[in-house]
């Protein structure tokens, strides 16, 4: 049992972040009995919480955008094949998107620090 809960913990967080996988199962718990159809993950990174994310709401098609390119490569080359193949990943400043997306849940996990403040009010 230790191995197969040791092997899904790597999947998702094959860095070892402890305090990622504990950021994620308070999500988790927190969003218990939520459905969407569509999610925002904003500032993805690695895409290791959206994939986490996708692969416990199979019915939801989630968006990872992050500005950083090295970022959005690491999270596409981390895709396993037999993943869910709900989730995209792509280059993009929160800054410069498109009005017309629509989400029904956004997630903003070590953003807003980044931006300023009047910015802040557009991201949510």
């Amino acid at each position: 049992m230790i191995k197969l809960a040791r092997n899904i913990y790597y999947k998702y967080f094959p860095s070892g972040n402890i305090s990622t996988y504990i950021r994620f199962l308070y999500l988790k718990r927190a969003m218990r009995g939520i459905s969407f159809s569509r999610a925002l993950d904003a500032g993805c990174g690695t895409g290791a919480i959206t994939r986490f994310f996708a692969d416990n709401y199979p019915g939801t098609s989630f968006v990872g955008y992050d500005i950083d390119a090295s970022r959005i490569e690491q999270a596409k080359a981390s895709t396993i094949v037999g993943d869910s193949n709900n989730t995209t990943f792509h280059i993009q400043n929160l800054m410069e998107m498109d009005e017309s997306e629509e989400y029904d849940f956004r997630s903003l996990r070590f953003v807003l620090q980044y931006v300023l403040d009047q910015q802040v009010r557009v991201l949510c």
